[in-house]
């Protein structure tokens, strides 16, 4: 479960730079789609908080 946890914070931060990128480089300026692209990975940061509430709760007290 730990490495599902650290593959969609790294989609996450891909996501994230792509959307900058989208934003700031000139070559590339399309500002409707680093809108998507932005959204896409505050998606992705709201699914790896939900995993990682699910990993905590899932080792909770009995762990210890």
């Amino acid at each position: 479960m730990k490495e599902d946890l650290w593959l969609i914070v790294v989609v996450f931060v891909i996501w994230g730079v792509l959307a900058v990128a989208f934003f700031t480089v000139p070559m590339i300026r399309m500002p409707h789609m680093g809108h998507v692209w932005g959204l896409g990975s505050l998606l992705f940061l709201g699914l790896a908080i939900v995993v990682a509430m699910a990993m905590r709760k899932r080792s909770g007290p009995e762990a210890r």
